[in-house]
């Protein structure tokens, strides 16, 4: 009844319920007619170590409040941003071992080699992680030659710690500001 009541007047689109455990039928039952999201503390404490490490917005962690698999969608988003960023680290990885033997490689060159790794990336998701590099720095990586079709254009790291640098040059700043 108070959580009812407290939802009313603050006109809440959500209600969640954190404890250590929910054992039993009775709150489950409730939560689910209620249609309440039901929080153990450390599901939320993983949330929140996820929201700080991949940099997650609010609107994305307010998944977690929707009823009945917000959780469960917000583990699927999780995981996809970390795949995302362990493909942008694992082609960081083979340009520059590709750099010792002074070879461009190409998205589907990648693709080819990484297939059977653990990660296994496809060409979309290695074709949007060269994309992501265009738009942060021209000088992570650089294009030796254009394709028509995006899969074989070929490209060699490029001043990747001068990038770095200056992308957490910007990052400072807007804190900062912040």
């Amino acid at each position: 009844m108070a959580i009812d009541t407290h939802k009313e007047r603050r006109s809440a689109e959500y209600v969640a319920i954190v404890g250590p455990a929910f054992s039993g039928d009775t709150i489950k039952n409730m939560a689910k007619r209620k249609q309440w999201a039901l929080i153990t503390a450390d599901e939320l404490g993983q949330v929140v170590s996820s929201a700080e490490a991949l940099g997650l917005r609010p609107a994305d962690i307010g998944m977690l409040f929707e009823v009945p698999d917000g959780l469960s969608r917000l583990a699927g988003f999780i995981d996809t941003r970390q795949r995302e960023l362990d493909i942008l680290s694992l082609v960081i990885s083979r340009l520059k071992a590709e750099s010792e033997t002074e070879e461009a490689v190409s998205a589907r060159d990648v693709s080819l080699i990484e297939r059977r790794s653990p990660l296994a990336p496809n060409i979309d998701e290695l074709l949007d992680t060269f994309r992501l590099f265009d738009r942060l720095d021209l000088d992570i990586v650089r294009g030796i030659e254009d394709a028509q079709d995006p899969r074989y254009a070929t490209y060699r790291i490029g001043d990747a710690r001068s990038a770095v640098k200056r992308l957490r040059a910007i990052v400072t700043s807007i804190e900062r500001g912040l």
